[in-house]
């Protein structure tokens, strides 16, 4: 012989207008609004009961595992593979790269420009164009070179500067990222 269940429904303000609404020990109540179920203990009015366990995962949750069993065949319904080779990162409207779900950026390499690099010197040796080494010394002092030629008795300095380059502005260093919600039942 097949059970028939039936099962008492109704929006969430139809709930609400008909409290208290006491359930029966085990009898199921379907708000219709929220689309989720809560189980009678015979005692506790609907609006007190907790929302049913056995529909841990509604429409737009996110399971993660590090078993490769499909959640179809855990819990049913149809499920898809999200996100490969992406990590999840929560909503954060102050942010434009994190204000919308399921939004996608970042790369797994990115090639520093030269606006990207930080502030720096270049080091290097000058020396004039066909002059002999002799007699001429060169010193770095973590900004230019100077140079000094002994010619004729007397120290003549010789300046070469290399410029900076770069500008110090921060790179792009995003991982590969999907936003998603995500939430922690706190009781």
């Amino acid at each position: 012989m097949i059970a028939q269940i039936q099962m008492r429904r109704g929006t969430t303000a139809e709930w609400a207008a008909a409290a208290p609404v006491i359930l029966s020990a085990g009898e199921p109540g379907y708000d219709t609004t929220l689309k989720r179920v809560k189980m009678g203990d015979g005692a506790t009015a609907f609006s007190a009961l907790e929302w049913n366990t056995l529909l841990p995962y509604p429409v737009g949750s996110i399971y993660m595992s590090v078993v490769s069993t499909s959640p179809a065949t855990l819990f049913g319904g149809t499920w898809s593979a999200w996100g490969a080779g992406r990590v999840p990162v929560g909503i954060d409207a102050g942010q434009t790269e994190f204000d919308t779900v399921e939004e996608t950026g970042g790369a797994k390499t990115h090639t520093l420009s030269v606006a990207e690099l930080a502030i720096h010197n270049h080091g290097g040796k000058v020396r004039p164009v066909g002059t002999a080494q002799t007699g001429i010394s060169s010193e770095w002092n973590g900004t230019r070179f100077m140079m000094s030629s002994a010619v004729g008795g007397e120290a003549t300095p010789l300046t070469a500067t290399i410029p900076s380059a770069g500008s110090g502005t921060a790179h792009n260093n995003l991982q590969p990222y999907i936003v998603c919600y995500m939430w922690k039942r706190t009781a």
